[in-house]
């Protein structure tokens, strides 16, 4: 985990890419498979077949084209992510602003989450590199964490963790 960490930091676009290909790929087998069924499936009333073959023709079209241009692809998911969380960000900025109920330090860190939300959300619709190294970054740091964590769990051993009211294992 903790070299995967490594590899995702050395090339961040290595790693969106292959994450979209893999998604493009699940969607085609999908697509297939949607259509298929409606092809052959006669358990299926043929308004439900029609429907199961023209969404696995619309999902035949998007993974093409996901396979194709997978730059533009991503561009454009980065851009819509960076939309909504400009929404996000004003959101927590207005929530901060007009929450008469909430103490005043909760509205000062609901400002300054929003503000930040909403300053990275323009950053990345004006140059989506930066998402994706944001995003890069982001995995990075829990594939590192989480292999960090299973490496020390390794050293210093398991031990079971017993719930208050389970049922205690027997051992044999």
């Amino acid at each position: 985990m903790v070299f995967l960490a490594v590899i995702v930091l050395s090339d961040p676009n290595l790693v969106v890419l292959t994450f979209v290909y893999l998604i493009a790929f699940g969607l085609l087998l999908w697509a297939i498979a949607t259509i298929v069924v409606g092809i052959f499936g006669r358990l299926f009333s043929p308004g439900l077949r029609g429907l199961s073959v023209g969404s696995g023709l619309i999902a035949l079209v998007v993974a093409i084209v996901v396979l194709l241009v997978p730059e533009l692809v991503i561009d454009v998911l980065l851009v819509l992510l960076a939309l909504v969380l400009l929404v996000v960000g004003v959101g927590e900025i207005m929530i901060g602003a007009f929450a008469r109920h909430r103490p005043s330090l909760l509205r000062g860190v609901a400002i300054l989450v929003g503000l930040l939300t909403a300053s990275l959300s323009v950053l990345v619709i004006f140059d989506p590199s930066l998402g994706r190294l944001t995003l890069a970054l982001i995995l990075a740091t829990v594939i590192g964490i989480v292999g960090i964590r299973n490496f020390l769990h390794g050293i210093t051993g398991h031990r079971s963790v017993h719930l208050y009211g389970a049922p205690q294992p027997t051992e044999v």
